[in-house]
């Protein structure tokens, strides 16, 4: 978390000093720019800490996205976590009600079933 305050500090200096993004489109084209990049990298095979420094990049632009739009980064990080945990969870309970204790080597139609039939319940305060 440090590190993350590392960069809310930095990206709100940046932002007082006036080296700010003018609107959310380019923060979108930034971030879409940035998969591509890391997409490439892969493809290229250009190696962990060249892929790690895309990834960082893409991380760093949604994170500049949050604070271009006044949300809290680590709030906001929290809130998707607690939401995946949670519908983790429910998939959990779902899979072992149709008998699987692991979904290791499932393929990802299965993943995606169990997963959207989480999202589903939760959706729909059907847990």
């Amino acid at each position: 978390m440090e590190t993350i305050q590392q960069l809310i500090k930095v990206e709100k200096e940046a932002r007082e000093y006036g080296f700010d993004w003018p609107n959310t489109e380019m923060i979108f084209e930034q971030i879409i720019s940035e998969c591509e990049e890391i997409k490439n990298s892969i493809k290229l095979e250009e190696g962990v800490k060249r892929i790690q420094e895309e990834i960082g990049d893409l991380m760093h632009a949604v994170y500049s996205l949050c604070i271009f739009m006044n949300c809290d980064p680590i709030e906001t990080l929290k809130i998707t976590t607690d939401k995946f945990e949670t519908r983790f969870s429910i998939l959990k309970k779902l899979a072992q009600e149709e008998g699987y204790n692991t979904l290791k080597g499932q393929n990802i139609d299965v993943l995606m079933k169990f997963w959207n039939e989480a999202k589903h319940k939760l959706n729909n305060n059907e847990i």
